[in-house]
Protein backbone atom coordinates (compact mmCIF):
# COMPACT_ATOMS: atom_id res chain seq x y z
CA UNK A 1 0.00 0.00 0.00
CA UNK A 2 1.00 3.63 -0.72
CA UNK A 3 0.91 5.62 2.53
CA UNK A 4 0.74 8.78 0.87
CA UNK A 5 -2.54 7.72 -1.11
CA UNK A 6 -4.24 6.96 2.13
CA UNK A 7 -2.89 10.11 3.66
CA UNK A 8 -3.65 12.40 0.65
CA UNK A 9 -7.88 10.50 -0.13
CA UNK A 10 -8.06 10.82 3.74
CA UNK A 11 -7.51 14.56 3.69
CA UNK A 12 -9.19 15.04 0.75
CA UNK A 13 -12.07 13.49 2.14
CA UNK A 14 -12.21 15.43 5.60
CA UNK A 15 -11.85 18.60 3.06
CA UNK A 16 -15.05 17.77 1.59
CA UNK A 17 -16.87 17.24 4.89
CA UNK A 18 -15.69 20.73 6.19
CA UNK A 19 -16.68 22.51 3.04
CA UNK A 20 -20.30 20.50 3.17
CA UNK A 21 -20.73 21.52 7.18
CA UNK A 22 -19.42 25.43 6.19
CA UNK A 23 -22.21 25.57 3.31
CA UNK A 24 -24.66 24.47 5.50
CA UNK A 25 -23.50 26.75 8.81
CA UNK A 26 -23.96 29.79 5.93
CA UNK A 27 -27.52 28.47 4.69
CA UNK A 28 -28.66 27.59 8.27
CA UNK A 29 -29.18 31.14 9.41
CA UNK A 30 -31.36 32.41 5.88
CA UNK A 31 -33.50 29.28 6.47
CA UNK A 32 -34.36 30.59 9.84
CA UNK A 33 -35.26 34.25 8.86
CA UNK A 34 -37.14 32.88 5.69
CA UNK A 35 -39.38 30.90 8.25
CA UNK A 36 -39.33 33.70 10.76
CA UNK A 37 -40.47 36.21 7.92
CA UNK A 38 -43.19 33.64 6.71
CA UNK A 39 -44.27 33.39 9.85
CA UNK A 40 -45.00 37.14 10.52
CA UNK A 41 -46.80 37.27 6.85
CA UNK A 42 -44.07 39.90 5.82
CA UNK A 43 -42.74 40.49 2.41
CA UNK A 44 -39.30 39.76 1.61
CA UNK A 45 -37.37 41.88 -1.38
CA UNK A 46 -35.44 39.70 -3.19
CA UNK A 47 -32.10 41.52 -2.86
CA UNK A 48 -28.96 39.16 -3.43
CA UNK A 49 -25.94 38.96 -1.47
CA UNK A 50 -23.60 40.40 -3.55
CA UNK A 51 -26.02 44.22 -3.01
CA UNK A 52 -25.98 43.69 0.22
CA UNK A 53 -22.68 43.76 0.51
CA UNK A 54 -22.22 46.83 -1.42
CA UNK A 55 -24.70 48.74 0.58
CA UNK A 56 -23.11 47.93 4.19
CA UNK A 57 -19.62 48.87 2.79
CA UNK A 58 -20.50 52.01 1.48
CA UNK A 59 -22.51 52.94 4.56
CA UNK A 60 -19.37 51.98 6.71
CA UNK A 61 -16.99 53.82 4.02
CA UNK A 62 -18.92 56.86 4.61
CA UNK A 63 -19.07 56.82 8.45
CA UNK A 64 -15.07 55.33 8.37
CA UNK A 65 -14.86 59.11 6.10
CA UNK A 66 -16.31 61.23 8.18
CA UNK A 67 -14.76 59.90 11.62
CA UNK A 68 -11.65 60.55 9.79
CA UNK A 69 -11.69 63.75 8.39
CA UNK A 70 -13.18 64.64 11.97
CA UNK A 71 -9.86 63.22 13.79
CA UNK A 72 -7.62 64.94 11.23
CA UNK A 73 -9.27 68.30 11.79
CA UNK A 74 -8.96 67.32 15.57
CA UNK A 75 -5.39 66.49 15.11
CA UNK A 76 -4.60 69.79 12.85
CA UNK A 77 -6.75 72.07 15.32
CA UNK A 78 -5.14 74.76 17.17
CA UNK A 79 -4.90 73.35 20.64
CA UNK A 80 -6.21 75.07 24.24
CA UNK A 81 -2.46 74.33 25.09
CA UNK A 82 -1.04 76.34 22.62
CA UNK A 83 -3.04 79.46 23.11
CA UNK A 84 -1.80 79.87 27.22
CA UNK A 85 1.64 78.68 26.66
CA UNK A 86 2.96 81.43 28.18
CA UNK A 87 5.88 81.46 30.58
CA UNK A 88 3.58 82.03 34.01
CA UNK A 89 1.14 79.26 32.74
CA UNK A 90 3.69 76.70 33.32
CA UNK A 91 4.81 77.66 36.42
CA UNK A 92 1.36 78.27 37.78
CA UNK A 93 0.63 74.66 37.53
CA UNK A 94 3.49 73.63 40.20
CA UNK A 95 2.09 74.21 44.25
CA UNK A 96 5.35 73.85 45.15
CA UNK A 97 6.88 76.68 43.57
CA UNK A 98 4.09 79.05 43.85
CA UNK A 99 3.72 78.79 47.35
CA UNK A 100 7.40 79.30 47.69
CA UNK A 101 7.47 82.91 45.78
CA UNK A 102 4.17 83.70 47.08
CA UNK A 103 5.20 86.36 49.56
CA UNK A 104 7.63 87.68 47.68
CA UNK A 105 7.34 91.31 45.44
CA UNK A 106 6.05 91.43 41.87
CA UNK A 107 9.63 92.13 40.55
CA UNK A 108 10.90 89.10 43.03
CA UNK A 109 8.59 86.70 41.67
CA UNK A 110 9.45 87.69 37.82
CA UNK A 111 12.59 87.44 38.36
CA UNK A 112 12.26 84.37 39.93
CA UNK A 113 10.06 83.32 37.74
CA UNK A 114 12.59 83.76 34.69
CA UNK A 115 15.39 81.88 36.67
CA UNK A 116 13.22 79.07 37.29
CA UNK A 117 12.66 79.12 33.28
CA UNK A 118 16.02 79.21 32.83
CA UNK A 119 17.13 76.57 34.61
CA UNK A 120 14.36 74.42 33.29
CA UNK A 121 15.47 74.60 29.93
CA UNK A 122 19.12 73.93 31.14
CA UNK A 123 18.03 70.69 32.63
CA UNK A 124 16.01 69.62 29.65
CA UNK A 125 18.75 70.52 27.18
CA UNK A 126 21.25 68.61 28.82
CA UNK A 127 18.95 65.53 29.01
CA UNK A 128 17.70 65.52 25.64
CA UNK A 129 20.62 67.36 23.94
CA UNK A 130 23.42 66.29 25.70
CA UNK A 131 26.45 68.46 24.43
CA UNK A 132 28.65 66.56 21.86
CA UNK A 133 32.17 65.90 23.08
CA UNK A 134 35.04 68.23 21.53
CA UNK A 135 37.42 66.70 19.56
CA UNK A 136 40.39 65.74 21.25
CA UNK A 137 43.74 67.70 20.47
CA UNK A 138 46.16 66.01 18.47
CA UNK A 139 49.12 65.36 20.70
CA UNK A 140 46.84 63.43 23.28
CA UNK A 141 44.93 62.06 20.23
CA UNK A 142 48.56 60.18 19.35
CA UNK A 143 49.14 59.50 22.78
CA UNK A 144 45.92 57.38 23.14
CA UNK A 145 46.42 55.50 19.99
CA UNK A 146 49.87 54.79 21.40
CA UNK A 147 48.51 53.21 24.96
CA UNK A 148 45.67 51.51 23.00
CA UNK A 149 48.69 49.76 20.74
CA UNK A 150 51.04 49.09 23.43
CA UNK A 151 47.68 47.41 25.14
CA UNK A 152 47.10 45.36 21.92
CA UNK A 153 50.70 44.04 22.18
CA UNK A 154 50.89 43.05 25.42
CA UNK A 155 47.65 40.99 25.54
CA UNK A 156 48.85 39.20 22.56
CA UNK A 157 52.09 38.78 23.74
CA UNK A 158 49.91 36.72 27.13
CA UNK A 159 47.87 35.05 24.64
CA UNK A 160 51.16 33.39 23.04
CA UNK A 161 53.12 32.81 26.11
CA UNK A 162 49.70 30.41 26.91
CA UNK A 163 49.69 28.88 24.04
CA UNK A 164 53.10 27.55 24.47
CA UNK A 165 52.73 26.45 27.79
CA UNK A 166 49.65 24.72 26.83
CA UNK A 167 51.74 23.12 23.96
CA UNK A 168 54.95 21.77 26.32
CA UNK A 169 51.91 20.30 28.79
CA UNK A 170 51.07 18.36 26.27
CA UNK A 171 53.60 17.02 24.85
CA UNK A 172 54.81 16.11 28.34
CA UNK A 173 51.70 14.37 28.77
CA UNK A 174 52.50 12.34 25.34
CA UNK A 175 55.67 11.68 26.24
CA UNK A 176 55.43 10.18 29.69
CA UNK A 177 52.85 7.28 28.10
CA UNK A 178 54.95 6.69 25.14
CA UNK A 179 58.08 5.91 27.04
CA UNK A 180 58.20 2.46 27.82
CA UNK A 181 58.14 2.30 31.52
CA UNK A 182 60.41 -0.90 32.00
CA UNK A 183 59.96 -4.57 33.15
CA UNK A 184 59.41 -3.14 36.95
CA UNK A 185 56.89 -0.51 36.20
Amino acid sequence: MNDDSILGNTLGQLGGVIKQTGQKVVKIPKDIVKDAVEQVGAKVESVSEDERVKQVSNASDKARDKDTQEFVKGLYAQSDNAQKKSDGAAIKGQPEFQKMIANKSPEDQKRLVELHLKLHKEQVDQTFNPPKKQEERPAEKVEKEEQEEKQKRWELAQKEEKKKEELLSVTKGQGTHEKSPGLSG
